[in-house]
């Protein structure tokens, strides 16, 4: 998905099929590119930088400050390079897999939500969950009564119980 109208870069390297990885420095000296980035379906605009020069020995395509100002499903951006001294395919190209462009407003509307959750049973069945929103650094309370020590706060109803409890 990429949201519409809004500018956004697009980085590529180079392959190396024969090696099946990004092609070093060594296998690209001596060797310049053109490249233009497209949307497949020609009856799409896409503005911005849509080309770029990839200097001898270089092997990173970089389209900055690239936007798609209408909205659409089933979108695939090409991107095609040329060099001058590479020989074997006069042309190489590559497409992105299938996105939406969304519509996605300038400001955004703040979203505060609130789950109160209670579960009564042994501490082994929720034990998932409760690791997940201490690892996710959820913002929130959660309490949890006959937990092991440390998991999560006890509640305030309990806490003063032990604080307020004679020995």
């Amino acid at each position: 998905m990429r949201a519409g109208n809004i500018d956004f870069t697009l980085i590529g390297i180079i392959w190396d099929e024969a090696l099946d990885q990004a092609a070093d420095a060594g296998v690209l000296a001596g060797l310049s590119w053109e490249c233009d980035l497209a949307l497949a379906d020609k009856s799409m605009l896409l503005l911005g930088n849509t080309k770029y020069d990839v200097p001898s020995g270089n092997g990173t395509i970089i389209f900055d400050g690239v936007k798609i100002p209408k909205l659409g499903k089933d979108q695939v951006m090409q991107v095609d390079c040329f060099s001058p001294d590479y020989l074997a395919k006069p042309i190489i190209s590559v497409q992105s897999v299938p996105f939406i462009v969304y519509d996605f407003p300038k400001t955004s509307l703040l979203r505060k939500t609130m789950v109160k959750i209670q579960f009564e049973g042994p501490y082994n069945l929720i034990e998932e969950a409760i690791v997940a929103y201490n690892s996710l650094g959820l913002k929130g309370v959660a309490t949890c009564v006959d937990c092991p020590p440390g998991v999560l706060p006890k509640p305030r109803e309990e806490m003063q119980k032990v604080v307020t409890a004679k020995p």
